[in-house]
């Protein structure tokens, strides 16, 4: 998602959506921040991801696994 519109530090961010109204930046120790290409294979996806709060709205991605979340997406 883009971050930062409207400034010298605007770019596209990994995001971590919890709801629709809470959603936090992600990054990880050694990632380019203008890329975060190692995030580019949970994009889409449910995650679980534990980490570190870094200045109240970022988390510092510890780790990062894809949940299956198709059996709880199925109708009875």
């Amino acid at each position: 998602m883009p971050v930062d519109a409207g400034s010298k530090s605007e770019t596209l961010a990994p995001i971590l959506y919890l709801n629709r109204d809470k959603k936090i930046r992600l990054y990880k120790r050694g990632d380019n921040p203008f890329e975060n290409s190692s995030f580019n294979d949970y994009d889409g996806k449910h995650v679980e991801v534990q980490g570190e709060l870094v200045h109240g709205n970022k988390l510092k991605v510890l780790s990062i696994r894809i949940i299956n979340k198709e059996k709880d997406n199925e109708l009875p």
